[in-house]
């Protein structure tokens, strides 16, 4: 069984790789920079993980489990009502701007290309967004009982929230009050996705009448 020590260590290596991730990107993370993160000598980290490989590895599943960990734990801290959506969305904002966040986006991008890395964090990720899934709805169970329109939610609010997040990283834009705008928009139309859900609509019935519109006007 591993040592305290050796998983404060291991804990304290992981840290430094977030961080590398954070400051310098995939590419340009080594063990070198990995090492003076951390505050180990090159001999010390090694010892803990004899590769650049080995590094990465553990960091992929480091990475997504202090993902969710981070959330259950803010959300248990700070939401009092499931239906709170400006806690809950806001508390999901500040998560797609921290560190471990742009981890996980640096890994994931790095995979794309790398077939050997994507064989590692492909399925690392399903996991995840499986276990995300899972977690939201025991921390907001009143979307419980129509799985459609929950999975639904769940993909607008990760796509437009992430995709917004990503835009920010890579124009290095400070967040603006549009930004708080499409948040907020998101929060009405959840509202309405939950009261509607708790009804027994399908997607298909909620995007019907759009739909119909929408071909009419085609139509003229």
């Amino acid at each position: 069984m591993e040592s305290r020590k050796g998983a404060r260590t291991r804990r304290a290596i992981l840290d430094a790789v977030v961080s590398c991730y954070y400051k310098n990107g995939y590419a340009r993370t080594t063990l070198e920079k990995i090492a003076a993160e951390s505050g180990l000598s090159m001999g010390a980290l090694t010892y803990h993980f004899p590769s650049i490989t080995a590094i990465i590895q553990a960091t992929i599943d480091f990475v997504y489990e202090e993902r969710l960990a981070k959330h259950t734990r803010l959300i248990r801290t700070s939401l009092t009502d499931s239906q709170d959506f400006e806690t809950a969305l806001e508390i999901y904002w500040t998560e797609t701007v921290d560190p471990t966040f742009v981890a996980c986006l640096e890994l994931g991008l790095a995979a794309r290309t790398d077939a050997a890395l994507y064989n590692v964090w492909e399925p690392a990720h399903a996991h995840f967004r499986e276990q995300w899934r899972s977690r939201l709805l025991e921390l907001h169970p009143k979307w419980e009982g129509n799985d459609q329109v929950f999975s639904f939610a769940v993909e607008y609010s990760t796509h437009l929230f992430e995709g917004m997040a990503i835009n920010t990283l890579l124009t290095r834009d400070q967040p603006t009050e549009l930004q708080r705008a499409i948040r907020d928009y998101l929060k009405d139309h959840l509202e309405t996705l939950q009261k509607l859900s708790q009804s027994g609509a399908t997607i298909d019935s909620i995007l019907r009448s759009g739909r119909r519109r929408r071909a009419r006007l085609k139509s003229t």
